[in-house]
């Protein structure tokens, strides 16, 4: 499915070298994001389709819990089982580099 901006080429042209690419999503048009990221965060429609194709997504209830489960992933390199839990109130994300991207409006480039 694509939208009119496929967050999927975005997702793509921003990833860099050794960076790990996590998407949150909730609804069909996040699909080709998804498929484009290493880790996903999903609820709804979009949890529903990552089901579907078998793309591996965590259910996202709150974002308090995806915090916590974001640091254990990122502990083994973003995919697969989950590495050891910081101690509390050690979650330091060292190599995640966030992006906020524009993608409607005037048509400006990424922020």
């Amino acid at each position: 499915m694509r939208t009119r901006r496929c967050k999927g080429a975005l997702t793509r042209w921003l990833r860099r070298p050794g960076q790990v690419v996590v998407a949150f999503g909730d609804g069909g048009r996040d699909l080709c994001m998804a498929r484009a990221a290493d880790l996903v965060f999903a609820r709804g429609r979009l949890l529903e389709l990552c089901r579907q194709e078998g793309l591996p997504a965590v259910e996202l209830t709150d974002f308090d819990a995806a915090t916590v489960e974001l640091a254990a992933r990122l502990g083994s390199g973003g995919r697969g089982a989950p590495g050891p839990a910081p101690p509390a109130g050690a979650a330091r994300f060292d190599k995640l580099s966030v992006r906020r991207v524009r993608l409607r409006g005037s048509g400006a480039p990424p922020v």
